[in-house]
């Protein structure tokens, strides 16, 4: 692992069948609408911080790296691939 984990994330099983799970962040229920709102919050920063990069190249690497999670790609590749620092 490139880097440490600054969270503690567990599971739970649901209640909406076999294969539904509850996550945990720091032992709080996480739902969708909460990844939703972090998620913006974390993109006005990275627009605002990276707005002439973004500008100059047409792409927006946060929402590249979030896709490549969604599409289970290894977290240490996408922190590599888009230069994420460990802190």
């Amino acid at each position: 692992m490139r880097g440490t984990e600054k969270l503690t994330i567990r599971w739970e099983p649901g209640y909406k069948g076999d294969n539904d799970r509850r996550y945990y962040v720091e032992d709080k229920v996480l739902t969708i609408r909460d990844v939703l709102r972090i998620n913006q919050f974390i993109a006005l920063n990275e627009k605002e911080i990276h707005r002439g990069t973004i500008q100059r190249t047409g792409k927006f690497f946060f929402k590249m790296a979030i896709d490549d999670a969604i599409d289970g790609i290894d977290i240490d590749d996408i922190c590599a691939k888009y230069l994420i620092p460990e802190k």
